[in-house]
């Protein structure tokens, strides 16, 4: 009896321990808490999105309802922010009333802060409101990591992103989303402004900036902006598959290690006054991969389709532009201020309103490969001198021009 007795307790004390923890996993289950008006919007029970915000729990889900908000949102902890189009890609969305819409008041529309980490952004419109204003879309650069910003707007603000990602085991990823004319304040303040994706403070580690549309950062800034830290560069960074239409210069790459820019299509349908460089190696980079992409367009004076060039820090080492295509710029890739060690090999060259190939200065670079024609001056021009190919500086092997025009001719052959 005894032993019958003592089973029979342990059995209740067993089951009130389960019940315990059945009780203890719901309560620690993540809410959803929806913000907006409940005239209009079943459910709603948050009039602002930082109401919710203070009220969540880390890892709560926040649904936003159509219409306007105009606040700052500050985010110090990880949650999930859902508007009105999550999950629907945001590069070639209408603006409409059905959007949540995100207005900067006097800041920028999402701050992540502190503890920050694996925040979701999804399908938003993030717009400033003040033409001199330094608002970002989305500030996410004082430590946090594991941000993913996917099928959003971001339009019309001063940056339309400020990030970095230092904890290189989150992974970041920026998908999906619309970043249109990002140029408020541009005029009044100048370079502080103008830039759609905009890597400071930091690396960005682990991230990837693919499937996007780039459009009218043209105020002589940058599509994507590598910037980081010069004492920890970015690695595992990649930006593939973007679309960049009329953007001054689609990426600066600078202070990263391993980074990959493939597979995206650099256009300039409408000339304007501040063309650069459909991508530009700004130097303090470590075996940098330029690979597969189409540049087209933009022939302004100076210009390049891909520039290899120390403007910041060091010269680049073992940068690789390789099997890109590239028309109608004023030089297809041209390298200079020192570069030495790159590799240039595979590409297909042509329409260039001066050089196909230009290599300005430095010394031991590859040229391997590369098609190059119907270039205005030369098909490909060498200005070094030294104990490479033809008395240059560099090795040019298997290369060819459609004319008898290159510097020296035997660098580019014409075949």
């Amino acid at each position: 009896m005894f032993q019958r007795k003592t089973a029979l307790i342990s059995a209740f004390v067993l089951g009130v321990a389960i019940l315990g923890a059945t009780a203890s996993q719901a309560a620690a289950k993540p809410a959803t808490r929806k913000v907006g008006n409940p005239a209009t919007c079943k459910g709603a029970t948050y009039p602002t999105i930082n109401a919710a915000v203070a009220a969540a729990n880390p890892g709560d889900t926040i649904k936003v309802c159509p219409g306007t908000y105009t606040e700052n949102v500050a985010v110090n902890k990880p949650l999930k922010f859902l508007g009105a189009k999550a999950g629907k890609d945001g590069r070639n969305r209408k603006a409409s009333a059905k959007e949540s819409v995100v207005k900067n008041a006097s800041g920028a529309g999402f701050t992540l802060t502190g503890a920050a980490n694996n925040v979701t952004i999804d399908g938003f419109t993030i717009s400033g409101v003040d033409a001199n204003s330094t608002d970002n879309g989305i500030n996410a650069f004082q430590g946090t990591s594991g941000l993913i910003v996917v099928n959003n707007i971001i339009a019309g603000n001063c940056n339309g992103m400020n990030f970095q990602n230092p904890n290189g085991s989150l992974r970041a990823q920026i998908r999906h989303n619309a970043f249109r004319n990002n140029t408020a304040g541009a005029v009044a303040l100048g370079a502080q402004c103008g830039t759609g994706v905009f890597i400071s403070n930091g690396p960005a580690n682990n991230t990837a900036i693919t499937e996007n549309n780039f459009t009218g950062h043209n105020s002589g800034q940058t599509a994507i902006n590598f910037a980081g830290s010069s004492a920890n560069p970015s690695v595992k960074l990649s930006v593939t598959k973007n679309n960049s239409v009329d953007d001054s210069t689609f990426v600066v790459a600078t202070n990263s290690n391993g980074a990959v820019i493939a597979h995206n299509k650099v256009t300039v349908k409408t000339p304007f006054a501040n063309q650069g460089t459909g991508i530009l190696d700004f130097g303090s980079n470590a075996n940098l991969s330029i690979t597969d992409n189409q540049i087209k367009g933009g022939s302004a004076n100076g210009t390049s389709g891909i520039n290899i060039r120390a403007l910041s820090g060091t010269p680049s080492t073992n940068t690789r532009a390789t099997n890109n295509h590239v028309n109608n710029r004023y030089n297809g890739v041209r390298l200079t201020d020192g570069a030495n060690s790159d590799t240039v090999s595979g590409n297909h060259i042509a329409g260039s309103q001066n050089d196909g190939i230009f290599m300005e200065s430095g010394g031991s670079n590859k040229f391997l490969k590369n098609e190059v024609k119907t270039s205005a001056i030369h098909d490909c021009q060498d200005l070094t001198s030294g104990s490479g190919t033809a008395g240059t500086a560099n090795q040019w092997t298997g290369n060819s021009g459609a004319s008898n025009n290159s510097v020296p001719p035997a660098i580019c052959p014409r075949h």
